[in-house]
């Protein structure tokens, strides 16, 4: 799958090759998380479901996920006929009780809506980066830069601590070739052992191809 667009308004059209496919939309925050998410739906897919064909298309908000962004950017993937939605976010700066409750409010609008069959929520704790971090060994890969758990034992996000170890090292962490290589790099079932949020993605994709 290819990402077509970054914003809402420039959300590609259905065309006669994906009606025969099942269409499926990720929401996000930021370029990142987007490059992150799909290329690791693609590798979930081949490696889980390799015979099923699956068309992918991202929106990244470049504001934080609320219910006046998130809902009409649902309502457009529908119109243009995609079959399930999976929002995934980065629970940071909120603590545990506040993304809960935050999860549980936007489902509870969903349902009343009669969206809930047909959008799954994944808020990550704390960071997507934290999926990467679970097997290091891609990123030393990839990037030539090794992972202590003491880099991990920090009060700074791990957003932060992911970008500057690589800037450290000379790697620019915004680069979408360097995050595709290291998601493509990931032991999948390391990473599943280490990261609920991991298994939440998972089960979402698997919901929205059968």
């Amino acid at each position: 799958p290819e990402r077509k667009g970054n914003f809402i308004m420039n959300l590609p059209s259905t065309s006669h090759n994906e009606n025969k496919c099942t269409k499926i939309g990720f929401i996000v925050r930021g370029e990142t998380d987007a490059v992150i998410i799909e290329t690791l739906a693609q590798k979930i897919l081949s490696e889980r479901y390799p015979e099923a064909t699956v068309y992918f298309a991202t929106v990244s908000l470049y504001s934080p996920l609320h219910e006046r962004n998130m809902l009409p950017t649902i309502d457009l993937f529908g119109r243009k006929g995609y079959k399930h939605i999976i929002v995934v976010f980065d629970a940071e700066p909120m603590n545990l009780h506040e993304t809960q409750a935050f999860k549980h409010y936007f489902e509870f609008r969903l349902t009343t809506k009669g969206l809930a069959s047909y959008v799954s929520l994944v808020p990550v704790i704390p960071v997507i980066e934290m999926w990467l971090f679970a097997a290091p060994h891609a990123i030393k890969s990839v990037t030539g830069v090794e992972i202590h758990p003491s880099d991990l034992d920090t009060f700074l996000s791990l957003k932060k601590v992911f970008q500057r170890l690589l800037l450290k090292n000379g790697v620019n962490p915004n680069d979408e070739t360097v995050l595709r290589s290291i998601a493509n790099q990931l032991n999948l079932e390391e990473v599943r052992k280490k990261v609920s949020s991991f298994c939440e993605f998972e089960q979402a994709l698997e919901r929205a191809i059968q």
